[in-house]
């Protein structure tokens, strides 16, 4: 299935963190940004992809948000960023998985993410077009 990507606005910014708001509110921080201004984009969750398969067992996803990260006139960013998902520790410890899905990793599907939480709830990734979600429901 092509995904069609639909912007439903721009996160707010203060501080040099960024907040995207959706099913669960994220807190989004560029790490080493340099001078480059950024832009991030919240992005529709309708048609992102149902099913997560990891270690060969499928199971449903619950998408939280989605947003693109661009430097200002450019691209999605290839670079670290720190994403802070408010339950993401607590969703492992009920066993569930936090999943990405980015359209470029794994072959374009979704994956589960298998990176360090900190206790926080933040962890980290570079490709700046994620859609973020837990499996199962």
């Amino acid at each position: 299935m092509a995904y069609k990507k639909i912007i439903v606005g721009n996160a707010g910014k203060k501080d040099k963190k960024y907040k995207v708001k959706q099913n669960k509110e994220v807190d989004i921080e560029i790490v080493d940004p340099g001078t480059d201004e950024f832009i991030v984009e919240i992005l529709d969750l309708a048609g992102l992809p149902s099913t997560v398969t990891d270690d060969e067992e499928t199971s449903q996803i619950v998408w939280h948000n989605n947003f693109a990260i661009r430097k200002k006139g450019g691209d999605y960013i290839k670079q670290r960023y720190r994403v802070k998902l408010p339950g993401a520790n607590a969703l492992r410890k009920a066993g569930k998985k936090i999943v990405i899905f980015d359209g470029v990793t794994n072959k374009g599907e979704p994956y589960v993410f298998k990176g360090t939480v900190d206790a926080d709830d933040t962890f980290e990734l570079i490709n700046g077009d994620p859609a973020i979600g837990s499996s199962p429901p």
